[in-house]
């Protein structure tokens, strides 16, 4: 009896760096694992040790501009290979829509992991803004109704029917929590670290400002923290394109206050296990929440979009929300200062409470046994030859940017 070809995975992004770029090594990584190939394709590389961890898994890393992405899979893995498309946002989507007719046999799904990912138009004047929903309404709503996209939260969900004034049909079935390998928790480790001298906080972002700008308040605001501790550090581990500015509000602190912060630039994936081994908490958004509770330590999530640093809580206590609502304004100090004063018992329960709310709603396993199920209604493009030819009319940021290639 012949074998059914699994299809070929093919992962399509600008760069290669942040949470999507963590995100699409763990699920390709499950993928080559379980006998699948895969392909990531990105336009520059901005994160060397992405890429590597990636190569080393068996994941095949090809940088180019988009105009040669056609050419290149036709060339080195054939037209007639079943592809699997991934894409994270909406403009590296409608770049595959429009690449369809030249293979034969295209799958494409859109995985929206940000908040406002689907958004087009926002910061536009009021005539143009409301054109611009109207196109894209209508682009969404019909990839919505044809299962080409699936959703990372209900917030982000939510914040898309908001803006378009659209109904997301059967949204649960479309939800699809961030995947994470789950590590056994380690009771030996929390207790080592509690019943240390020193505490540490860490936080890992791209410095990318207003979006991260939360790094600026959290900066602002370890001066009062010192006071419960004065053996407190802070470790920061971040670049990108605003590293300037956190560069400059370090150097204006007081001395014995800059001793006390570590400044650290990219770091490899694997290595990031060293820094969340002796931390006490974690500060921040995104997947490294699910980074930190995977190696038992508890995490605050605050708010994106502003330079304060405001925290709706620990991962536990809202586990399916990965950054803070729009419309909290209580300032993490006061959750990191309750943090260092619990006892031992208090804190062990702490990371107990984090680790169990990820292992609940973000193993891998389960994550993948339905993403490989996902199935389109229709596989072919459901847009128009004119939505298409509008929506790429003008080349999107992550269009512009020049590869730095690697063969």
């Amino acid at each position: 009896m012949t074998s059914i070809k699994k299809p070929t995975y093919v992962i399509l992004r600008g760069g290669t760096s942040g949470g999507t770029g963590t995100l699409s090594l763990r699920i390709g990584t499950w993928l080559v694992d379980n006998g699948y190939d895969v392909i990531y394709i990105c336009q520059i590389i901005n994160d060397i040790n992405i890429v590597n961890s990636m190569i080393s898994k068996g994941i095949k890393v090809h940088c180019l501009p988009l105009r040669r992405v056609l050419k290149k899979i036709s060339m080195l893995y054939g037209k007639e290979t079943h592809y699997v498309f991934l894409t994270y946002s909406l403009d590296e989507y409608l770049f595959v829509e429009k690449m369809k007719n030249g293979l034969s046999n295209v799958k494409s799904l859109l995985y929206v992991v940000s908040s406002r990912g689907l958004e087009k138009g926002r910061h536009r004047s009021l005539l143009l803004r409301k054109l611009i929903k109207t196109l894209y309404g209508s682009v969404v709503s019909k990839l919505d109704e044809n299962r080409n996209i699936i959703y990372m939260q209900e917030s982000v969900a939510n914040i898309t029917e908001e803006y378009y004034r659209m109904k997301i049909k059967s949204l649960p079935e479309k939800l699809y929590r961030l995947p994470m390998s789950i590590s056994t928790f380690d009771s030996q480790r929390v207790v080592t670290k509690y019943e240390s001298d020193s505490r540490s906080l860490l936080t890992i972002t791209r410095a990318s400002f207003p979006f991260k700008g939360y790094l600026i308040g959290l900066l602002k605001q370890f001066e009062s923290l010192l006071k419960y501790n004065k053996l407190l550090k802070l470790t920061i581990i971040t670049f990108g394109e605003n590293i300037g500015e956190v560069e400059k509000c370090i150097e204006e602190m007081k001395i014995e206050i800059k001793d006390k912060i570590e400044l650290i630039g990219q770091t490899p994936y694997e290595e990031l296990k060293f820094y969340f081994d002796k931390s006490f908490l974690y500060i921040g958004m995104g997947t490294t929440l699910l980074d930190a509770a995977n190696h038992s330590v508890p995490a605050l999530a605050v708010k994106s979009h502003t330079y304060e640093c405001l925290s709706s809580g620990f991962f536990h206590d809202h586990p399916n929300r990965l950054s803070a609502e729009y419309c909290e304004e209580t300032l993490a100090t006061k959750l990191i200062e309750k943090t260092l004063q619990m006892d031992k018992d208090e804190y062990i329960e702490l990371c107990k409470k984090s680790h169990a709310a990820l292992q609940s709603m973000y193993g891998i396993e389960s994550f993948m046994d339905r993403f490989l199920k996902i199935e389109p209604i229709k596989n072919e493009s459901v847009l128009s030859r004119w939505e298409l030819f509008v929506c790429n009319i003008t080349k999107a940021r992550f269009l512009k940017r020049k590869s730095n290639r690697i063969k």
